[in-house]
């Protein structure tokens, strides 16, 4: 028919034309078609053959791959699933290769619904959230799986990361998507999370601050402690600061930075630091070097060092003590045995003077003779005033008085010295000596005199004070409400050395015959004894300030008592007189028989207890010495009172009043008289205590 339709169209050729002219082509010519086909063929085999082999060396690429990876064409159909797929997915290749669909997310989300590798293909917006955390680089798209629920037992975090697959022209022909089962390393980072907010709140929780640093020390971690030790906010509130402005010495800081570079750490070097507010503290550092960062710790030591400095003042003052109360027992019991050869003076002193007339020449050196007994007297009183237990006569005093009359006495002598005072009004009460209090104030008024020997100013204040600060040098002074007293020169001043001893009994910086060296201690052991306490402050060429302290009064100030004078007073009545040194005995005896008195000499307790409970009723008192060997003076009184529980006891001793007299007093002892006493003071006493009932 085409032939025919090509002759009617005008063909002048005949079959046998063509045929002919077939018949006519070389052979050779056709030879050569025949092998370019043959050729051709050979080609395409080996194409195939070669395509193939790169088909299979490319799926055995693929199921090499240890993630879990699929590839599908342009149609949505699956045409690589290795062999990590078939173990993550449970599915054989075999059973999804050509599937198309969404068939392959069947697997992951039970649903058919599409996944990354559809995103790669036909990105769109919309499709944004088949995963979290999508990202796009170029053409590659990358996210993490929400948990899939695979065929398997478990439900394993999956990672992917998907693209296109382009052709030789540049053409999209596919896309590819690994799997990555990252299981492990979200249970090791939830691990490590959770260990990490462990090892924050154990750090935060530690009680001594840590905190790191780089080499330019920039702070860049810091706990709670750390901030509080500073008194920030939060250890946010310091980051990025620079730890330079916690030190208040530069120097410092820097010999610790340059430890840390030539050893590597520092342990526990004590430094101090300054707060927010500018605050110093005592802190203790420890670090170490790890290349660029700078680890360490900080403990604040403030309190720790405010207990070790008090405990130093206490045991300072432990010791102070101690050898006070053991140089202050020897001293008592020196002026106590002094006492005693005074009282035999002042004893045979007055006998002879009371027997002869003013105008005889030996009355004269007689009253020369009491003089000297008083000098020793006075210098006694100052030894016992040091010693422990050295207060007697003690009632509630307004302290300003005392002081007003120490300041009169005083200025009287020394013109040279201009007087200040501060009083603070009202004062607060004490329960003081009146006597030894004026003593310590004379004593204290009299080394300033001499610190001052070109005259100077001496200034004196009171205040009340409600728990005093502590003493910065070795005094703890307990809480509670004093009276606080200030004593204040322009003199020479003192070094440490001297200030350490001034309180010592017979240390002196005076010359050999200008002073005893008992003046300060005397007065120290004297406000000691009053539950007081006594400091000095002082420096070379900047004067002297000697602080006193005594413990408040709740209650009204006594009258003040009036000296007592020469007279004698005389009776009738029995007095037993109890004395071991038989010489004192003797002389009280004839003291009290020359003022007409019946008198009974008992040289021991034993003796005074059986002479009393022979002449039961016939005693009217007991003049009883306190120290006595054998059976002491309050064993005598105990004995005496199991006899009669009204008898009459004056207590005598070359002590001072202490707590043993005034524990006896409070049982029932009329009095107490100090030896040396003269024969008024003994006779106004043993009136005074005879007339009791009487009243």
């Amino acid at each position: 028919m085409q032939l025919r339709m090509k002759h009617s169209a005008g063909s002048v050729g005949t079959r046998e034309d063509m045929s002919a002219e077939g018949m006519d082509r070389p052979e050779t010519d056709l030879m050569m078609e025949i092998e370019s086909l043959r050729l051709r063929v050979a080609e395409l085999e080996n194409a195939e053959t070669a395509l193939q082999k790169d088909g299979r060396q490319l799926a055995d690429i693929i199921n090499f791959l240890p993630d879990a990876t699929l590839v599908i064409d342009m149609g949505g159909r699956v045409i690589a699933w290795n062999l990590a797929m078939e173990n993550m997915t449970r599915i054989k290749a075999e059973h999804m290769l050509g599937k198309g669909g969404y068939e392959y997310a069947l697997p992951f989300y039970g649903e058919k619904r599409p996944i990354l590798i559809d995103l790669a293909l036909h990105y769109d917006e919309s499709l944004r959230g088949s995963y979290t955390d999508l990202k796009k680089q170029g053409e590659i798209l990358s996210g993490e799986a929400y948990t899939p629920n695979l065929k398997a037992n478990y439900s394993p975090h999956i990672y992917a990361t998907a693209s296109v697959l382009r052709g030789p022209g540049g053409e999209i022909t596919g896309a590819i998507e690994c799997f990555r089962d990252n299981t492990e390393r979200k249970e090791l980072e939830e691990k490590l999370i959770r260990s990490e907010k462990k090892y924050r709140d154990l750090v935060d929780n530690f009680p001594i601050g840590v905190y790191q640093t780089d080499i330019t020390g920039t702070l860049n971690f810091a706990n709670k402690a750390f901030a509080d030790i500073f008194e920030y906010g939060s250890a946010e509130e310091m980051f990025s600061i620079d730890v330079a402005k916690l030190y208040r010495d530069e120097e410092d800081r820097k010999r610790i930075v340059r430890t840390l570079i030539r050893e590597g750490r520092v342990n526990q070097h004590e430094t101090v630091a300054l707060t927010k507010k500018g605050v110093p503290k005592q802190i203790l550092i420890s670090a170490v070097l790890d290349g660029s960062l700078i680890t360490g710790t900080v403990m604040d030591i403030t309190a720790r060092k405010r207990v070790l400095e008090d405990n130093a003042k206490l045991q300072a003052q432990l010791l102070r003590a101690q050898k006070m109360q053991a140089v202050g027992t020897l001293a008592g019991g020196i002026a106590h045995d002094f006492n005693n050869i005074l009282m035999g003076i002042q004893g045979n002193t007055d006998l002879m003077l009371y027997h002869l007339p003013p105008n005889d020449p030996r009355y004269l050196r007689l009253r020369n003779i009491e003089d000297l007994v008083e000098s020793g007297s006075n210098l006694t009183r100052q030894l016992l005033g040091f010693a422990r237990g050295g207060k007697y006569e003690v009632q509630p005093t307004d302290i300003n008085d005392i002081i007003e009359k120490s300041i009169s006495i005083f200025s009287r002598t020394n013109k040279g010295i201009e007087i200040s005072k501060r009083y603070v009004d009202p004062v607060w009460i004490v329960e003081a000596d009146r006597g030894q209090i004026e003593q310590v104030f004379l004593n204290i008024f009299i080394n300033a005199g001499q610190a001052m020997p070109g005259g100077g100013n001496l200034r004196v204040e009171t205040r009340n004070v409600l728990n005093p600060e502590n003493d910065k040098g070795s005094f703890i002074i307990a809480p509670g409400k004093y009276v606080g007293i200030s004593v204040e020169d322009t003199g020479i001043g003192m070094d440490e050395k001297i200030i350490d001893r001034i309180f010592d009994p017979f240390f002196t910086t005076k010359g050999p015959g200008r002073g005893t060296g008992l003046g300060l201690a005397s007065a120290y052991g004297i406000i000691k004894n009053h539950g007081g306490y006594i400091l000095a402050r002082s420096e070379p060429g900047r004067g002297s300030t000697f602080t006193i302290y005594l413990p408040a009064w709740e209650g009204e100030v006594c009258p003040k008592d009036a000296r007592g004078d020469n007279s004698l007073s005389s009776g009738k009545e029995t007095v037993l007189v109890v004395d071991d040194e038989r010489t004192i005995a003797v002389l009280t005896k004839e003291m009290l028989e020359s003022l007409g008195y019946r008198v009974i000499v008992a040289g021991g307790g034993q003796e005074a207890v059986s002479a009393y409970a022979g002449r039961t009723g016939k005693i009217d008192l007991v003049i009883l010495d306190m120290v006595m060997p054998g059976m002491s003076g309050e064993k005598t009184f105990e004995a005496l009172q199991r006899i009669d529980t009204k008898v009459k006891v004056m207590l005598a001793s070359g002590f001072s009043m202490d707590d043993r007299t005034q524990h006896l007093m409070e049982s029932g002892c009329l009095g107490f008289i100090q030896k040396p006493f003269r024969m008024s003071e003994l006779s106004n006493k043993v009136r005074e205590f005879l007339d009791i009932d009487n009243e």
